[in-house]
C-alpha cells in the first residue's frame, strides 16, 4: 500500500511558494504559485513534483517527512486563520 499525505488542499503552501527554496521561482507571483487561483490549483492533475509531497522526502523516512510536513502545513494554515489541517501524530516512525 502506498502511503499518501492527507492534504486538505487548503492552499497554505501554494500561497507561500516563494518560501519553499526548491520551488521554481519562475512560477512565483507575489509570493504565491502563479497557478493558484481562487483557492485552487489550475494544474493540479499535472502539477510538478515539488508540489507532490511524496516525491520530496530526500533522506528522511516517509513517516518522518509527513510528520514534518504536517507541522509546517499547520503553522501556515494557522497563519491564514484556518486552524490545524493535518494531525502530525498520525504518522509513526517507519525507520
Amino acid at each position: 500500500m502506498v502511503k499518501r499525505f492527507p492534504c486538505t488542499k487548503c492552499g497554505a503552501c501554494c500561497r507561500r511558494a516563494a518560501l519553499i527554496k526548491t520551488f521554481p521561482q519562475d512560477m512565483v507571483v507575489d509570493g504565491a504559485c502563479k497557478h493558484f487561483k481562487g483557492n485552487e490549483c489550475e494544474i493540479y492533475a499535472n502539477r510538478p513534483d515539488i508540489c507532490r509531497i511524496s516525491k520530496n522526502q530526500g533522506d528522511m523516512s516517509l513517516d518522518d517527512y509527513f510528520k514534518l510536513t504536517a507541522v509546517i502545513c499547520n503553522m501556515w494554515a494557522n497563519m491564514d486563520g484556518m486552524g490545524d489541517q493535518v494531525d502530525p501524530n498520525q504518522f509513526g516512525s517507519d525507520k
